[in-house]
């Protein structure tokens, strides 16, 4: 019951921002959310919810132009584990992380972007929250292939420094005028303080498909499997590969 209600909040969230987004009307702004059901919740090669379990993840995203080339975003993103208590004597459904992420993007040209910004986890059963300031490019190589390459550099007293680095390689291909075929690998890179070992943590791999629905809706279907390297076996933060499906639905404007 709890997964139930949980997706009709989200639905509604979603249709009250794509109603509410007329006051963002202009050349400069652009708004983008969209409510994701994740079937696990992977982060960086690790499984964040015990037991496998599934999460609702809604997230929007504002940006203003201040020139052509510079604009800047926020991205607001949060987490609802679905966790029924009969299946965990530990947790059950609840909100468990809300991110807050400021960034700048600099359009060089056509074929590379850079991105700059900071991002603070706000963990509500935690007690320690994460912060992390980010930079990354973005390069197109061909019409259907690009790549990036980002750094992110945990400074939070509450947990260990240190520097987390993804290298990524997309792909797309028009499968008809309202479908595309999306697929993406990732190499991580983890080198942090306080006794960890250093090293590649994780190659997460994905393949999918989004479908113009028309309206400025989209939605999306992804299958993804994350293989754990030697640095997530190392520091004991997870010996086994990962797979997980995530489907969205998304507004632009």
């Amino acid at each position: 019951m709890g997964g139930v209600c949980v997706k009709k909040i989200a639905l509604v969230l979603l249709m009250s921002l794509c109603l509410g987004s007329t006051a963002f009307a202009g050349d400069k702004f652009s708004l983008d959310v969209e409510v994701d059901y994740t079937t696990r919740y992977i982060w960086r090669g690790m499984d964040l919810i015990p037991d496998n379990h599934a999460a609702v993840q809604p997230w929007f995203n504002v940006s203003y132009a201040i020139t052509d080339k510079l604009t800047v975003n926020y991205l607001g993103w949060g987490d609802y584990r679905l966790i029924d208590g009969s299946d965990s004597d530990v947790i059950d459904n609840d909100w468990d992380e809300f991110d807050h992420v400021p960034y700048l993007t600099f359009t060089l040209n056509d074929a590379v972007n850079f991105e700059l910004g900071y991002i603070y986890y706000y963990l509500p059963s935690s007690v320690n929250n994460d912060q992390e300031f980010y930079g990354g490019v973005n390069l197109a190589l061909a019409d259907n292939l690009s790549t990036s390459l980002y750094v992110y550099y945990n400074f939070d007293s509450g947990s260990a420094d240190g520097v987390y680095a993804k290298w990524a390689l997309d792909f797309s291909e028009p499968l008809s005028e309202w479908a595309t075929f999306n697929a993406g690998a990732v190499v991580g890179y983890m080198d942090y303080d306080d006794g960890f070992d250093d090293g590649f943590a994780d190659l997460p791999l994905s393949a999918g498909v989004t479908i113009d629905l028309g309206h400025d809706l989209t939605m999306s279907v992804t299958a993804n499997y994350s293989v754990t390297l030697e640095a997530l076996r190392d520091n004991d933060l997870n010996h086994e590969n990962e797979f997980w499906i995530l489907t969205g639905l998304s507004y632009s404007m």
